[in-house]
């Protein structure tokens, strides 16, 4: 009988041993199952993380480009604008150039050269205006903005560059040809102040 107990209790054991081993076996398994998820949950939210920062990325880039060609347009545009600036501070010295010789030459109404000279020099720029300036000025020379009306145009007051101006509409079927539509035309200025 003693044998037999030995067995027994040997047995006892190794079933013993064999549960606690499949025990621990299966408590590491959930261990690790449990680990699996985490890692893969946080994979997942890996894989998003990167592609918002993927689609953030492609984002700013586009960005990035529209501004460069932004600023590509604003230095075309600056660059125009100071050859424009140039211009008309040449167009300015030859307008000033020539009310000088024809103050100098005598020419009737020469005395009133020094007002025109120093509206000119008061004026940022003497400059010829583009027709849609002097529409635009006049809301298209409409009648509401006309001030007088005269046998060769009418004279319109507007406003240009800050302030108001009269601007002067000369009426080409009333002129009887080039040389009097020139002597309209000649004086300095077409857009004067009020």
């Amino acid at each position: 009988m003693n044998l037999f107990e030995s067995a027994h209790a040997h047995e006892a054991k190794l079933r013993k041993e064999v549960e606690d081993a499949v025990s621990a076996t299966i408590k590491e398994q959930r261990m690790l199952l449990e680990e699996k998820e985490e890692i893969a949950s946080e994979l997942e939210r890996t894989t998003r993380s990167i592609s918002l920062l993927g689609n953030c990325a492609h984002e700013i880039n586009s960005k990035c480009d529209e501004a460069a060609k932004e600023l590509s347009l604003i230095q075309a545009s600056f660059s125009s604008l100071q050859n424009e600036k140039q211009e008309i501070r040449r167009q300015k010295m030859e307008a000033l150039h020539w009310l000088e010789r024809w103050k100098s030459c005598g020419h009737v109404g020469a005395d009133h050269c020094d007002g025109i000279i120093g509206f000119a020099e008061e004026f940022p720029e003497l400059a010829e205006f583009p027709l849609s300036d002097l529409q635009n000025a006049t809301c298209n020379f409409s009648e509401s903005f006309k001030a007088m009306e005269g046998g060769y145009g009418s004279i319109y007051k507007g406003e240009m560059l800050g302030r108001t101006v009269a601007i002067r509409k000369l009426h080409s079927h009333n002129m009887q040809g080039s040389t009097e539509f020139q002597q309209e035309v000649s004086f300095p200025i077409t857009a004067f102040l009020l």
